[in-house]
């Protein structure tokens, strides 16, 4: 399926993402409770036990439909797992204009900012060319003030006089290294829409 971006398509595997929306009301869907319910019906009715799976992923959806990122283009919940947990990928573009001279890994994220020596790479790309993938640690000041330590991909690309950049956040590193392949394979199924295409939409 593709979902459009302001110039951008993304397309995703259904099997893999689900698209999630930013703000509420979004196309049929007036509320996140109605964005989690029907969701939750249309995942969970083939899978075995549907009532009792349905509750859970409506719980599931409801709770990512809340959360809510600044300045993100798009979000997507990573499903293969069906469900079993809250690991939802952000989507963030900026034109090279804004960015100035910052590199790829600049963009990406520093050294500075991680707890662990972070281990970047770069990896070939059809649709970019190259794309660098960062992975590192940082911890995140909790509501009680405690501070947890959660692990951070990065994907970063350059396309069409802008930057795209993926971001993971979880504190489950297994998790982070179970989506890396699905990370890689939303990013390349990014398409540039020409100026004149994105007008006649």
């Amino acid at each position: 399926m593709e979902t459009e971006l302001a110039g951008y398509l993304v397309g995703y595997d259904t099997d893999v993402w689900i698209d999630v929306p930013l703000h509420f009301p979004e196309q049929d869907w007036a509320t996140r409770d109605d964005w989690a319910r029907d969701v939750a019906e249309r995942t969970g009715r083939e899978m075995p036990e549907p009532e009792t799976t349905i509750g859970r992923f409506y719980e599931t959806a409801r709770e990512i439909a809340a959360f809510s990122v600044p300045d993100a283009a798009k979000r997507f919940w990573y499903f293969p797992v069906a469900g079993s947990f809250l690991s939802v990928a952000h989507l963030y573009t900026a034109s090279r204009a804004e960015l100035g001279e910052a590199s790829l890994e600049d963009c990406a994220g520093s050294a500075e900012s991680s707890l662990t020596v972070p281990v970047v790479a770069e990896i070939e790309s059809d649709g970019f060319g190259r794309l660098v993938r960062v992975l590192s640690t940082t911890s995140l000041e909790q509501e009680d003030g405690s501070n947890r330590v959660v692990g951070c991909a990065r994907l970063v690309g350059e396309a069409a006089g802008h930057v795209f950049l993926l971001e993971v956040i979880d504190d489950n590193l297994g998790r982070i290294a179970l989506m890396l392949d699905g990370l890689k394979a939303l990013m390349e199924a990014i398409r540039i829409v020409p100026a004149e295409e994105s007008q006649t939409r």
